[in-house]
């Protein structure tokens, strides 16, 4: 997760800091990781929950959700 992060950072300040090595961590972590786990990766809840008392856990979790869900369908168009 803490990759997939530096990356978005990355594209959102300065698109041209991202290189090829980040893409290849990437792969790799596809590659080491069962699809199962990523799955269980942490939840948009449980992100909201981490937000408890600092911050505004309902809109972290909408958030985070939005999130996945546009990670998921940029996938699923790159495959075609």
């Amino acid at each position: 997760m803490a990759k997939a992060h530096k990356i978005g950072e990355r594209l959102e300040t300065k698109p041209s800091r991202v290189e090829d090595k980040d893409a290849h961590d990437a792969c790799r972590i596809f590659v080491d990781v069962s699809t199962e786990e990523l799955a269980g990766a942490p939840s948009s809840m449980r992100a909201g929950r981490a937000e408890e008392g600092i911050g505004e856990p309902a809109t972290v979790s909408l958030q985070t959700s939005i999130l996945a869900g546009g990670l998921v369908k940029a996938l699923n168009t790159a495959k075609r």
